[in-house]
């Protein structure tokens, strides 16, 4: 169940850079017809609809796996969002929080 949670937040977190992607080209596409914005809008419903992914080498999106999928069990969790000062921010704080005590049985995260 874990494993599905970690990878419909990935696949959600890359359709926050398709979202933002779209925020960022709607000013230049002011004059550009409509279809076009329908067309720009509809693909980041797909993105947020349907479950797949295809790697590519030309794509714009720093990291498809933000949160690997063993952060459950890892003893410094950590995520790879692909941006520096991101991960200096985020990192620090869940490995302050989820980082099992040497005593404790199970793994708070």
């Amino acid at each position: 169940m874990e494993q599905l949670f970690i990878r419909f937040l990935n696949i959600s977190i890359s359709a926050g850079y398709l979202v933002l992607a779209v925020l960022l080209l709607r000013p230049l596409l002011k004059k550009a017809p409509k279809a076009i914005s329908c067309f720009l809008w509809g693909l980041v419903g797909l993105r947020l609809c349907l479950p797949i992914s295809i790697p590519s080498v030309l794509s714009l999106i720093p990291s498809t796996q933000t949160v690997p999928a063993d952060i459950m069990m890892d003893w410094t969790p950590a995520i790879d969002s692909g941006i520096d000062a991101v991960n200096a921010i985020v990192n620090p704080v869940i490995a302050g929080s989820f980082t099992p005590a040497p005593y404790a049985s199970a793994n708070p995260l």
